[in-house]
């Protein structure tokens, strides 16, 4: 028989083990909201406790970092500047830092300055700059930055000087006003910037409305954009190009333009129409000189002077509107400068088409074939006039150019404001001159201070070839410079001609290297007393002839020997009627415009000259030039080197 085996005796529990358990019971479910609490404070003080540790950092990203440029001044300093669009190429930088732990939350991008810098660069062409960063003691240290590095391109950056600005002028001035030509301040700029834009750049030009202008007489002044443009007048924009006039930065340019109120009158009170026409004929002239096309369009076009096929021709009769054939090339600058109305202006190619037909044509349009048309016949080529003669047979055609040349004695008061202004500085510019030669110095150097002096203190547009003559090439009246050297007592005698807005000027002066000799300042004298003399007779209804008579013999008494003239008309051209000599006399009026210049010639040895700019006045005269400097007293050039 099997026996089962007994149960195997139960281990009785130590009795502190028992309440040890009871006891830990008893804290754990016991009291459980408060023993929660307590836990969640000792996780927070373990975590305040950790962020306090400076050692402790954490990795932060920022992307699309603003990168400050620097050094662009010295790259400039050095002859470069920096073609890239750094806003594009550094638009999308980013940076990672070990942000301490306690600064996590606050750390910004901007924290570290991250920067290039341009100072280093000293050559032109592709250039890899680094992107700099700088760590900070508060918001740790960079641990890298994409992309590194920044390729950029690098030019030469130049400066030209003198570039010119233009003025076009669109549109028509307001009803019953005629607008003059406009003046720029500054006329010239200067551009800085790469050498590929600047080397394209040959002129600036503003553009002024002149059917924005008001209905007034008197000068408007405008700030007026620039446009940059190549030789082909296309734009160069760049915000890389600087502007500057006298190292001021120019965004805009001065226009000053003059509005003149027109006033109608019959042909007859203009002088284009003298006596009465014989029955059955009318009177039609035809204009094809440079000035009297500029007279009669307000147009000036420099290639009919210098290409004499390029002709010009301005039809006016009583009972047409004017007519102007231009060439086309030329068309832009006659409706950009001329008063005429715009359908009134017809073009031609000067390679397929004759001009002249072209004007015969519009006559037989307007009925002309058997009237009376008058022409400059002085400037007429024989093969223009055989053509005329054999398309218009029946024709009367006559000599006009005495009704020209008296229309312009009279100056209208554009033509004064232009003479006048002209006039009062071409004196400085003489003066200049003799402040600035020296014995041993050429009478070319005297060219190149007048040459200088012209264009910057005149403000002249073109200037003839001024008259310099010392010693015993002072004789020679149109005497070019030579290299002739100026020595001790030496007379040296300058002229110079010149226009602005196609007006002339026309002054003369005469100076002596070193302190006048007795016989030098009397002889001066004499001719400054002729001078005066002369003037003081200008007055409306005075005869030309009368002054030049009392010249003369004012001059025989001292034993000198009158000259041909002493005086001429001025305006668009250099010489114009009226003459004071004694060949032809005229009468004197109101806004003729003389100059008077007696000359003494001591044959072999020198030669005298003063000359002044006159208006004649309502009631007598007015100087033009004479006015800033002294004439009276023989200037002198130093004699000392």
């Amino acid at each position: 028989m099997t026996q089962t085996p007994s149960a195997k005796p139960q281990k009785k529990r130590d009795p502190r083990l028992t309440m040890l358990l009871d006891g830990l019971k008893r804290i754990f479910i016991h009291n459980w909201p408060t023993k929660l609490l307590a836990l969640l404070l000792a996780i927070i003080l373990w975590g305040g406790l950790i962020t306090q540790d400076p050692t402790l950092t954490r990795e932060k990203h920022f992307s699309s970092v603003s990168v400050s440029v620097s050094g662009e001044e010295s790259v400039k300093r050095n002859g470069f500047i920096v073609t890239s669009d750094l806003t594009s190429l550094l638009g999308d930088v980013s940076l990672t830092a070990d942000v301490p732990q306690m600064q996590y939350a606050n750390a910004k991008a901007t924290n570290y300055n991250v920067r290039i810098d341009l100072s280093r660069i000293s050559s032109a062409g592709e250039q890899e700059i680094r992107i700099l960063s700088t760590n900070s003691s508060t918001y740790g240290t960079v641990s890298s930055i994409q992309p590194s590095t920044v390729t950029i391109d690098v030019e030469e950056y130049i400066t030209r000087f003198r570039i010119p600005v233009s003025v076009q002028t669109v549109g028509s001035a307001p009803e019953g006003y005629y607008a003059g030509a406009a003046t720029l301040d500054p006329p010239t700029v200067t551009i800085s910037g790469p050498k590929s834009m600047v080397d394209k750049i040959v002129r600036a030009e503003v553009v002024l409305e002149l059917n924005n202008l008001p209905q007034r007489e008197g000068t408007i002044r405008k700030a007026l954009a620039y446009t940059l443009l190549d030789e082909n007048n296309n734009a160069i924009e760049s915000d890389l190009l600087e502007v500057t006039s006298e190292s001021v930065l120019l965004d805009s340019v001065i226009v000053e333009q003059t509005m003149y109120a027109m006033k109608t009158l019959e042909l007859s009170q203009t002088g284009l129409i003298q006596g009465t026409p014989k029955e059955g004929y009318e009177i039609k002239k035809i204009s094809m000189t440079p000035e009297n096309i500029t007279y009669v369009t307000g147009a000036y076009i420099p290639t009919q002077v210098t290409v004499r096929s390029r002709k010009v021709i301005h039809i006016i009769t009583e009972k047409h509107d004017p007519v102007v054939i231009v060439v086309n090339i030329e068309e832009p600058i006659m409706r950009a400068q001329s008063w005429m109305d715009p359908k009134s202006i017809i073009s031609y190619n000067e390679f397929t088409q004759n001009p002249m037909m072209i004007a015969i044509d519009k006559l037989k349009e307007f009925g002309m074939e058997t009237k009376r048309i008058g022409m400059e016949l002085s400037y007429l080529s024989a093969i223009d006039m055989d053509l005329m003669h054999r398309e218009l047979p029946h024709a009367e055609i006559v000599n006009a150019d005495a009704a020209y040349e008296e229309m312009r004695f009279i100056k209208m008061q554009f033509e004064l404001d232009r003479i006048i202004s002209f006039g009062s500085n071409i004196e400085e510019v003489i003066y200049g001159a003799f402040a600035s030669a020296r014995a041993g110095m050429t009478e070319k150097d005297i060219y190149r201070f007048i040459s200088n002096g012209f264009a910057e203190i005149a403000k002249g547009d073109k200037m003839s070839m001024p008259m310099v003559g010392s010693g015993v090439r002072s004789c020679l009246l149109n005497g070019e410079p030579t290299d002739k050297v100026l020595e001790k007592g030496d007379i040296v005698r300058v002229d110079v001609m010149g226009t602005k807005d196609n007006y002339y000027c026309d002054c003369c002066r005469t100076a002596v290297v070193g302190t006048p000799t007795e016989h030098q300042a009397e002889t001066w004298s004499k001719l400054v007393k002729a001078h005066d003399d002369a003037i003081a007779q200008i007055k409306p209804g005075v005869s030309t002839k009368t002054i030049y008579d009392n010249f003369a013999k004012q001059f025989t008494e001292w034993g000198f020997k009158p000259v041909a003239f002493i005086g001429h008309g001025l305006g668009l051209t250099l010489h114009e009627e009226p003459y004071i000599n004694t060949y032809k006399d005229t009468t004197l009026r109101e806004n003729m415009v003389l100059c008077v210049e007696p000359i003494h010639v001591i044959d072999g040895e020198c030669g005298y000259q003063l000359e002044n700019e006159v208006l004649v006045t309502a009631d007598g005269h007015r100087m033009i030039t004479g006015t800033h400097h002294p004439y009276q007293q023989l200037a002198t050039i130093r004699a000392d080197g």
